[in-house]
């Protein structure tokens, strides 16, 4: 993949797949827009989930169908159907001859819906009514319908497979196999100490950000009087502002359940705590790992050894570690990207290949 100079700002510019592609610039010159395009041209559709609409693309590769398809699953965050890493990843797989959809996550583009109360069962259900969408298509080989879910789109793509054991494969992209407390605390206590924080000190930062997700599990799940939830806020608040150089590490604020829809602290709270072995045991599709040997987000070690107990127990479970690389999967040299880790695309696309066959 060719090579781009420009600042890691403008590239890392999104939540899930930061991504690169193009000629490889004179230091005089000024980078030209970044345009990425589907190969093939999109049409747009429009599905529902319940009461919320969700807006995006399904694009179809060369030939005649039932084509293979994937839909690709936002990580956290807003994130829309036309980012330049889906439009990458929609490209491998088309040539490949799958057929994708990739959609505006809830609250994002055009796609309705209030993605600050939504937890990874919300989410989850966007992306069956997405499979279900296909599954009414012609032109889609109904029972050859997989997941690509990116970071925290792992979580979101296992639960929607658990439902749904006819879906034909799971990506799991840079995702967790441990609970989104342990990985968020991990992240932390790596950030942290990359900032060269002192130990005593990062272990003071872990304990308030972890008191102030217990607050909200309990402002969320009513255990508490209006009275006790004010002074235990006011407590944390001056808590906090002892840490305000550890931003964006530690939040900058702490809800007031005064203030805020109760909802918020109760997806929150659902998604904070969440604890994936259940659903992962569960699972009877195929799973696919892919991870960066450096990854500062998600804990390699952690992820597979809790996925290694499934492999042996005989589920269909594969990993993939690509070395030299972080969470993003891109290699990094300096400013200077020079492309996702080698084989990331063909591995993955590959490995699909053979699921639906």
């Amino acid at each position: 993949m060719k090579k781009v100079r420009m600042g890691l700002a403008r590239v890392l510019f999104t939540t899930t797949l930061p991504l690169i592609v193009q000629p490889v610039l004179q230091e005089s010159q000024s980078p030209p827009p970044m345009i990425f395009k589907f190969d093939r041209e999109p049409q747009k559709i429009v599905f529902p989930d319940a009461d919320v609409q969700l807006a995006g693309v399904l694009v179809e590769p060369k030939g005649n169908g039932p084509f293979p398809a994937v839909v690709l699953v936002h990580g956290a965050g807003p994130g829309t159907h036309d980012e330049p890493a889906f439009v990458v990843h929609a490209n491998a797989f088309l040539k490949a001859g799958f057929a994708v959809l990739a959609y505006d996550k809830r609250g994002s583009g055009d796609s309705t819906g209030k993605l600050e109360i939504s937890d990874y069962e919300d989410l989850a259900r966007d992306v069956s009514s997405a499979v279900n969408f296909l599954r009414t298509r012609n032109e889609i080989a109904r029972s050859k319908i997989g997941l690509l879910g990116r970071s925290e789109g792992a979580w979101v793509s296992t639960i929607a497979a658990s439902h749904d054991p006819s879906i034909a494969f799971v990506i799991m992209s840079s995702g967790s196999a441990i609970k989104p407390y342990e990985q968020t605390v991990y992240w932390t206590r790596r950030a942290l100490r990359a900032k060269k924080m002192p130990e005593g000190r990062v272990e003071q930062a872990v304990k308030i950000k972890t008191a102030i997700w217990e607050y909200y599990r309990t402002v969320a799940e009513g255990r508490a009087s209006a009275e006790k939830l004010n002074s235990e806020r006011d407590s944390l608040v001056q808590r906090l502002a002892e840490f305000h150089e550890f931003q964006p590490e530690l939040p900058s604020g702490i809800m007031d359940p005064k203030v805020e829809d109760i909802h918020k602290f109760s997806a929150f709270a659902h998604i904070m705590f969440y604890d994936p072995s259940p659903v992962l045991n569960s699972l009877r599709v195929p799973l696919l790992e892919i991870i960066g040997a450096n990854d500062e987000v998600v804990d390699p070690n952690s992820t597979l050894a809790a996925l290694e107990p499934l492999r042996t127990s005989g589920h269909d479970v594969s990993s993939k570690t690509f070395p030299g690389v972080g969470h993003s999967l891109l290699m990094m040299k300096g400013n200077t990207i020079l492309g996702y880790a080698d084989g990331y695309l063909d591995y993955i696309v590959v490995w699909a290949r053979e699921h639906v066959r």
